[in-house]
């Protein structure tokens, strides 16, 4: 029975012990829960104080994490950061400037902006902050000696005379006989500065704790008065390569003379922004090309038909430029930079181009035999007595080279006594001219001496006739003694 009645007891206690057990653990749980909630009002109540005074934190001022710090131990850190700032200045050609802030003895100046910052601030809202970064930029306010700051301008090294190079400007180049043209050459910026707003840049870069100052972005260099891009700079050196472009290609009484880039170049200059032709200078070009190639009023060389060589004068005929006229004809195709071929203006031309410029087609008149010859083509086809001007009288006919001047059918001849018509006439020097002479009997021989003409050549009619259908003007005339 004894053992029975414990068993009952043992089995009524555990009963017992089952249904107090889950009042227990709850108890635990809440005595847990309410000792956490405790730890974390004091946390945040503690943080609420701390934030009162410091910084929340991910505050980031001026690209600096200032969270957990205060006021005071910012401005230290940015006390700091003053004592070790240096300002590096670029210059050009490679100049390097450094002002560090420990040389002008630099120290920031504090507005209040920090405090402003932390008055913002809700110490009781700094939990959400651990994870809503806030970021602020103040004033950076600092002064610093103005005597030494002035003293290290002086040291700078962008101020000294031997780094400072005036700008060069743009300008046209010499011809270039390779490219047959004229091109820019670029103008230099040089490192001339203005001083005054270098120094104003430097006092701003230092007033917000610049690093950096590259002159290059601030309008401090003394500019170059004319430029590559400059208008009438690019107005000029086009005109100039139109100018040279031009080539002019002579034929001047049968010799080929080229005028182009090469020699047109020294005939040009640039005068109050424009390109000036120095005429003068053609002239004088002009001037060679015809003296080298005329031949009116020179003395020739002649055989004549006897089989002499004489030495005839010059007379009326041969090639004559007109070089007045020509040289502004030329100024006026360079202007045009056009190739064109031409010959020159002339006031008189030969019948035939060369320095030979008779040929071999000529009337040849030996005053001294009264005799005349023909030639066509270098083919004698016609020779004939003549009379020629009355010696005694003093109408001698003048020797010389001529060209016909024209000729015309059934003229009437005029001087001061008389007027005599004739079926041809052909006029070549002056009023002195080949024609028929009807009222004559005879020719040649020693008739002229005494009984010759006003000066004219006198020729048969049959002569004169078929003289008259083969020549035309300017067509030579020799005429010698």
């Amino acid at each position: 029975m004894d053992k029975e009645r414990l068993e009952e007891t043992l089995e009524g206690t555990k009963e017992k012990e089952k249904r107090r057990s889950p009042d227990k653990w709850k108890k635990t749980v809440w005595i847990g829960i309410s000792v956490s909630l405790v730890i974390v009002a004091v946390l945040y109540v503690s943080g609420a104080i701390f934030f009162q005074q410091h910084f929340y934190p991910n505050t980031w001022i001026d690209g600096e994490n200032y969270g957990w710090k205060n006021v005071i131990q910012v401005e230290d850190d940015i006390r700091n950061q003053t004592k070790s700032y240096e300002l590096v200045i670029y210059g050009r050609d490679g100049v390097t400037d450094r002002i560090r802030g420990d040389e002008i003895e630099m120290e920031p100046l504090f507005d209040g902006s920090l405090e402003e910052i932390r008055e913002k601030q809700n110490g009781f809202f700094w939990v959400p902050a651990l994870w809503s970064p806030k970021d602020y930029e103040i004033p950076r306010l600092v002064s610093y000696d103005d005597a030494l700051f002035q003293r290290k301008l002086s040291e700078l090294e962008i101020f000294q005379k031997r780094n400072i190079v005036s700008p060069q400007d743009a300008y046209i180049g010499e011809y270039d006989e390779k490219t047959n043209s004229y091109s820019i050459i670029a103008e230099k910026p040089g490192s001339d500065i203005h001083r005054e707003e270098v120094v104003q840049a430097i006092e701003e870069a230092l007033s917000c704790l610049q690093e950096e100052l590259d002159l290059e972005t601030i309008d401090c260099f003394t500019k170059p008065a004319v430029t590559s891009t400059t208008a009438w700079l690019n107005r000029v050196v086009n005109t100039l390569n139109k100018y040279v472009s031009a080539k002019i290609i002579y034929d001047w009484n049968g010799a080929r003379e080229v005028i182009d880039g090469t020699q047109i170049h020294n005939w040009l200059m640039v005068k109050q922004k424009n390109v000036v032709i120095d005429e003068e200078k053609v002239r004088g070009y002009v001037n060679e090309l015809a003296k080298r190639n005329d031949t009116f009023g020179k003395k020739r060389e002649f055989q004549t038909t006897e089989g002499e060589t004489i030495t005839l004068s010059s007379g009326s005929y041969g090639w004559w430029s007109d070089r007045s006229g020509e040289t502004k004809e030329l100024v006026e195709l360079i202007k045009k930079g056009e190739t064109v071929e031409r010959e020159p203006l002339y006031h008189a031309r030969g019948y035939v181009k060369g320095q030979n410029d008779i040929g071999n087609s000529y009337v040849e008149i030996d005053l001294g035999r009264q005799h005349l010859y023909l030639y066509i083509e270098g083919e004698l086809v016609l020779e004939s007595d003549f009379v020629s001007g009355n010696v005694a009288r003093g109408f001698a006919t003048p020797a010389g080279v001529f060209g016909l001047t024209y000729k015309e059918r059934h003229a009437t001849l005029k001087g001061t006594n008389y007027a005599t018509k004739v079926d041809y006439w052909m006029p070549f020097n002056g009023n002195i001219g080949m024609h028929d002479a009807g009222w004559r009997s005879s020719f040649g021989g020693d008739i002229y001496q005494t009984n010759g003409s006003h000066g004219c050549i006198n020729l048969p009619k049959e002569a004169a006739a078929q003289i008259y259908d083969k020549i035309e003007q300017g067509f030579p005339i020799v005429c010698y003694h």
